[in-house]
């Protein structure tokens, strides 16, 4: 199997966090003004990050969204905290990661093979 642009250490080393998900405030659940529908974009605000928010959630952000500048630095040691404490219930990070990973990988491959089928039946 030819290793994909997402398995190369020289790949690796370049990337950059990417926040990804419904964010609480998709399309079907936010109401405008209400607090969900930007608490965690502007929790997870950082530097050398990237996200993959809905259109509803960037455009309820820029309307009343409150931008603290780096909201991830010095809660570092909270973190691990919590991390630690999902661990002593027996929940592997690690694990975890790897099957989000694994999955994520798949969806983004069905979803290329998806547009190229559809590109080359274009044609």
């Amino acid at each position: 199997m030819m290793q994909g642009w997402w398995e190369s250490e020289e790949t690796a080393r370049g990337m950059l966090p990417v926040w990804v998900g419904d964010w609480g405030g998709g399309e079907s659940s936010w109401r405008p003004g209400s607090p969900s529908s930007t608490r965690r974009p502007s929790d997870l605000v950082a530097p050398n990050t990237v996200n993959a928010m809905p259109e509803a959630t960037l455009f309820a952000t820029e309307d009343h969204g409150q931008i603290r500048g780096n909201a991830v630095a010095g809660t570092y040691e909270q973190a691990r905290a919590h991390l630690d404490a999902v661990e002593k219930l027996g929940i592997s990070y690690a694990g975890v990661v790897q099957s989000l990973e694994t999955e994520g990988i798949q969806k983004f491959q069905q979803s290329w093979d998806t547009l190229l089928n559809a590109v080359r039946a274009a044609r």
